[in-house]
């Protein structure tokens, strides 16, 4: 269930604040101090704040901040150390010093507890008796890490819990609207002071989908846009919302409307029959005690100091401006360099040169790439060097073949790769996409992606995918990154759409596939007794393909599957008469033998074929010469490999070996 403010304190009486906070200080901008923060663009727009006129309601909190789209930071809704115990309780007092008479207000309310055992959201809570409201607040925020100010705007915002002089008991019953959705009756399971803070303070952990639990909330997911309505009334209409970060789907969740234009018009007071007011209590009551809203000039004034102010960007050459695109934020040129400032990134610098240049190339702010989320590094790979910065949209690199962005998913798989200082080393074009997935190159490798994911192809697996056509080729796409294999003599394999490429240590890479690969899996990869592929597969339209190994080849055709052969020992078998001849039925015993010079060899019902690779063919031994052979150690020993038929005359057969002959009465 997803719980939400309920309907009536959404569409509440609204209240006035006291105060004023002065606007940002932001300058007038004409085209050119646009484009020097844009690079091409011009959605660069001066700003104000300041006492709505229309209303005549001061207020500390500014409304022409609030962004539906980042109504408070993941940093401080999840801050559960920015308030003590102690502090909790002098804040309470601090709202309401004085209570009246016959009612119990927040500082004096007092709760009994339950014991809750830890789960994904929250650690365990002990429950005890009659425990103050603040300590409840403060408990509960530690528990679930929750900001024990979250807690108290949310009280406030639901039922005016923190300012109340004459409150009833029922608000105390419902205290957060946990469990009070907007259609229906509130659960009762969650009724009760602790209950119900405890239970949001779960919820509000509980919208991010921590492990262990399902990915049941992903409607208000950050980083999409989605259609937030203004009302429970549909005909009042919604509007698309980038929802940046985690809080702000958390509270979207909890109350899922946003304000509309005559509700943040009114400031605290009574917007039109189509305005909601949740979300934008809690804006004003969080901002208002415990302030929070951020100054973007006096962010990218701090930002142009760490960086050396005059003698690190020069002299200022634009006025501090608005951007609205990809989110919206605010920014100022410097002769060498330019200072963004979003609410999901904070203050940035681009830095003149090959980045900004590139930057700008593609739009600044308002293009792809987004905004800049940390500052330009530099970036030694070898004996070479540059510089790598990371934007919201994705990483650029300027290093020795040019300036290049990586982009997700192909950015993270380049990360596992220690990205331009690792194996990959330096991008050397931007992504190309085709139908089946997109390709990026490196120095030292490719990424690939697509919809089984993004993954890296490396020597010497790349020469023979690109050989075989690439993303577009007969392997499809890769589905893993190459895995190492340590036994027979080490080497890598990696899985592609249709197969799989293996390469010894020091080898090139062969592909594996259909039938060939089904049975090669069967007898353990490369890892099992036939060790690697030394080979590409030769196959007949279809019906039979043979694929040679270390220790062998496997034959396999659509009528009788695969299996572990030599063709030349099948060509020897053949020519010896196959089933009906002197060997018989194969026996299915087929082994690599190591000694004197190496090779194949296998049995059959009434007798063996020896195959040297050295000497060109195979040949049967069976009968007599075969029983002696045998006795003398065989291939291993001191007779070596058959370097001929066995050849009968007068009772006495008699067959070369590389060790001299054996002859022996009889067949």
């Amino acid at each position: 269930m997803v719980f939400r403010a309920r309907l009536r304190r959404m569409l509440g009486v609204a209240v006035a604040a006291s105060l004023l906070l002065s606007g940002v200080l932001i300058g007038n901008a004409g085209a050119a101090s646009a484009s020097a923060v844009t690079g091409a663009g011009s959605t660069a727009t001066s700003a104000s704040t300041g006492t709505n006129p229309e209303t005549g309601i001061s207020k500390m909190a500014d409304l022409s901040k609030f962004q539906p789209g980042y109504i408070i930071s993941d940093a401080a809704f999840f801050n559960s150390s920015s308030m003590s115990e102690a502090q909790v309780q002098a804040f309470l007092e601090a709202r309401v010093p004085n209570c009246q008479s016959g009612y119990t207000c927040l500082k004096d309310w007092y709760d009994t507890s339950r014991s809750v055992n830890a789960d994904a959201m929250c650690g365990a809570y002990s429950g005890g008796y009659r425990e103050r409201a603040s300590r409840i607040i403060y408990r509960v925020a530690q528990a679930c890490g929750i900001n024990p100010q979250v807690i108290l705007a949310t009280l406030q915002k639901e039922q005016g819990l923190v300012t109340h002089t004459w409150p009833s008991d029922w608000r105390y019953t419902i205290a957060m609207g946990q469990g009070c959705p907007d259609t229906a009756a509130c659960d009762t399971r969650y009724y009760g002071f602790f209950n119900q803070v405890y239970g949001a303070a779960w919820q509000f952990k509980r919208y991010a989908n921590p492990p262990g639990t399902s990915n049941y909330f992903n409607w208000y997911a950050p980083g999409r846009t989605w259609s937030i309505l203004y009302n429970p009334n549909r005909d009042c209409g919604s509007s698309p919302v980038f929802v940046q970060n985690q809080a702000t789907a958390n509270l979207y969740y909890y109350t899922p409307y946003q304000p509309n234009a005559a509700a943040l018009r009114a400031g605290y007071g009574t917007g039109d029959g189509c305005s909601s007011y949740g979300n934008r209590n809690f804006f004003n009551y969080f901002n208002d005690w415990f302030g929070g809203q951020p100054d973007p000039a006096a962010e990218i004034e701090a930002e142009y100091a760490a960086q050396g102010g005059v003698a690190g960007l020069g002299s200022p050459t634009s006025d501090v401006m608005k951007l609205t695109k990809n989110g919206g934020g605010y920014a100022r040129a410097y002769v060498s360099g330019s200072v963004y400032w979003s609410p999901s990134t904070g203050a940035k610098t681009v830095r003149s040169g090959p980045m900004r240049d590139y930057y700008f190339a593609n739009g600044g702010a308002d293009g792809a790439l987004g905004w800049p989320a940390h500052n330009q590094q530099g970036v030694t790979r070898g004996s070479t060097q540059g510089v790598a910065q990371a934007f919201t949209g994705g990483s650029v690199y300027a290093g020795p073949s040019g300036t290049f962005v990586v982009r997700e998913p192909m950015l993270t798989r380049y990360f596992a790769y220690s990205g331009a200082a690792g194996a990959l080393g330096w991008p050397l074009i931007e992504q190309v996409c085709y139908e089946t997935g997109c390709r990026q190159n490196f120095e030292g490798g490719v990424i690939v992606s697509s919809s089984a994911g993004a993954f890296g192809v490396l020597p010497p697996v790349l020469a023979a995918f690109d050989a075989a056509g690439g993303v577009t080729g007969a392997w499809g796409v890769p589905v893993m990154d190459a895995a190492a294999v340590s036994a027979n003599g080490g080497g890598l394999g990696q899985a592609f759409v249709k197969g799989s490429a293996y390469s010894r240590t020091g080898g090139a890479a062969f592909f594996v596939s259909g039938g060939v690969r089904d049975y090669y899996f069967s007898v353990g990869g490369a890892a099992g007794r036939l060790g690697f592929p030394v080979a590409a597969a030769q196959c007949a339209s279809g019906t039979s393909c043979q694929q040679q190994f270390q220790a062998g080849w496997i034959l396999w055709t659509a009528a009788g599957g695969g299996r572990i052969g030599d063709p030349a020992i099948d060509a020897a078998y053949a020519a010896a008469g196959g089933p009906s001849g002197v060997l018989g039925a194969r026996t299915g015993s087929f082994v690599q033998y190591g000694y004197n010079g190496g090779g194949f060899a296998e049995a059959f019902a009434n007798g063996a074929i020896f195959y040297k690779p050295a000497l060109g063919a195979a040949y049967p031994v069976s009968g007599a010469v075969r029983d002696a052979y045998f006795a003398n150690g065989g291939a291993a020993g001191r007779f070596g490999w058959p370097t001929s038929t066995m050849t009968c005359s007068s009772g006495t057969c008699q067959q070369n070996f590389e060790g001299g002959t054996i002859s022996v009465a009889g067949s």
